[in-house]
């Protein structure tokens, strides 16, 4: 099998996992916003705040210490043991997560009394402190099963952690929910923990049988602690600064909108709509590109090992063009089908602005999944590094600054500089080190146009055969979506944005 057919057979099984997965996430956000409304949402959405700073820490720089340092090894000797190195990295992320536990155990009753002012969330914050070993060491497997290209393993291990997570989460919920929104909270804490014994004894055992765990270690085989660091070390730097002032971000956000004039309850409805209702679905589509993200890794590493220079930038511009042609699609799919689609998922209309507003982002967020995969790939996880926590930092100062005087308009104005800020920077250094073309005015000018000929056609003559039969009737939404799909790439190809090159290179690789 050829690399490029491995790559995108990889890609389509990692990416058909992802979209279950996402519908399932969908699917279970509505069922926790039923149950538990906006507002409680909101709560867990706050607390998994300081839980995702912890996990930031707990793993930082884990997974793509794994994935790096087993490709480099692998790609000198495609036979060579790999139990030294995962004997390494298991260790640092035992010891590191353990570390991290103790000090979100201890201190979770002044995070939650002075970071998130609600004393309902300490429970769960110890809760999730407990689970943190569990999350670092599978990160640590995750990342060893995408750098020997089984992904599959992968797919299935996230696979079972989500189903597990939401079905316990759900029997505990049936049984708590009348304690309040502290007990809500908690049921759906006991699913996640459970999902994360889940999976990491699934891990385990997969890891045990994986062929290069069986290969006896030689005798000249030395691994040090520094040769994990240097690939791990400038990501989890990075992480752990980004993910502090992401925590602060979002502490900020609900009494920014206080400031505004708006009341503890409103402003917690506010940051679950966006947080917890629109952004899930914007990033559904992302499925295809977070695949890809993370399989580009092993994949541009192992060319820059090679040094493989041509290959590399090839790789680049085809990528970066293939992920804007996509996301300028689902933009267009998001800014057009906003109202029915808020409808068909949750059953109101309360995320539908908010869709809308943010569908011109779609493009950048996608396009930044795929830049940040190649960086890493090519050893440059110090200037994505940079560039990240120069965002968080600007980000902290304009919601500090904003969100008092402007409330939710502020806020929108933060995620769209943070977003073409980080794109702009990590674009540009992707540039510079590879020495790919730049994209042309024409080249981003005929999709967008593609795009919003697609998006509106159908939504027309819907809409005219039907008054509202795309809010009211799910499958003419995803035959509407699905027309629109079909006249984009009929649109690309007639304007010479696909050439019949691509599709006979698609054919090849297949």
């Amino acid at each position: 099998m050829t690399p490029t057919r491995k790559l995108i057979l990889n890609t389509a099984l990692l990416t058909a996992a992802s979209f279950l997965m996402q519908t399932v996430n969908v699917a279970y956000n509505v069922y926790l916003t039923n149950k538990i409304g906006a507002a409680g949402i909101g709560l867990f959405q706050l607390t998994l705040t300081v839980y995702g700073m912890a996990v930031t820490f707990a793993c930082a720089g884990v997974r793509l210490g794994a994935t790096r340092l087993n490709i480099d090894l692998l790609s000198k000797d495609p036979g060579a043991s790999l139990r030294r190195s995962m004997r390494l990295c298991l260790g640092y992320a035992f010891a590191l997560s353990m570390m991290v536990s103790v000090v979100l155990f201890a201190g979770a009753p002044l995070a939650a009394e002075h970071w998130l002012h609600d004393m309902r969330t300490e429970r769960p914050l110890r809760w999730l402190a407990a689970g943190l070993p569990l999350v670092s060491v599978t990160a640590a497997m995750q990342g060893y099963f995408v750098g020997v290209r089984t992904v599959y393993k992968s797919a299935m291990s996230q696979g079972l952690e989500q189903g597990v997570r939401i079905l316990c989460a759900m029997f505990f919920l049936g049984r708590m929910l009348e304690g309040g929104i502290e007990s809500a909270c908690l049921a759906i804490v006991y699913g996640m923990v459970a999902g994360e014994v889940a999976v990491l004894a699934f891990s385990i055992l997969l890891l045990r049988r994986s062929k290069h765990m069986r290969v006896p270690a030689g005798p000249g085989d030395h691994l040090r602690l520094r040769d994990l660091l240097h690939i791990s070390g400038p990501e989890a730097a990075g992480a752990c600064a980004r993910s502090v002032l992401l925590t602060t971000e979002h502490l900020l956000i609900p009494r920014g909108f206080q400031a505004a004039g708006r009341s503890k309850e409103e402003a917690m409805r506010i940051y679950g709509v966006i947080h917890a209702m629109a952004l899930p679905v914007l990033l559904y589509p992302s499925a295809v590109l977070s695949s890809l993200s993370s399989l580009l890794v092993p994949e541009i590493s192992e060319l820059r090992v090679r040094r493989q220079s041509d290959q590399i930038n090839s790789a680049v511009q085809k990528i970066i063009k293939l992920s804007m042609l996509y996301g300028i699609f689902a933009g267009g799919i998001f800014f057009a089908f906003a109202a029915p689609l808020s409808l068909r998922i949750y059953g109101n209309s309360d995320s539908a602005r908010y869709l809308q507003i943010l569908a011109p982002l779609i493009p950048i967020m996608y396009m930044d999944m795929s830049v940040d995969g190649m960086l890493k790939g090519l050893d440059e996880q110090k200037a994505s590094m940079l560039y990240n926590i120069i965002d968080s930092g600007l980000c902290v100062i304009l919601v500090y600054l904003l969100l008092p005087r402007m409330a939710i308009k502020g806020y929108i104005i933060v995620l769209y500089v943070s977003e073409i800020y980080n794109f702009f920077f990590s674009v540009r250094r992707l540039l510079i080190v590879t020495g790919a073309q730049r994209l042309t005015l024409r080249a981003v000018a005929e999709p967008l146009l593609c795009a919003a000929c697609a998006a509106l056609v159908p939504l027309a003559v819907f809409s005219a055969a039907r008054p509202g039969g795309l809010s009211a009737s799910t499958a003419l939404l995803v035959l509407a979506i699905l027309g629109a799909a079909v006249f984009y790439f009929a649109a690309l190809y007639l304007v010479g944005a696909i050439k019949r090159e691509d599709l006979r290179r698609v054919r090849r690789a297949g």
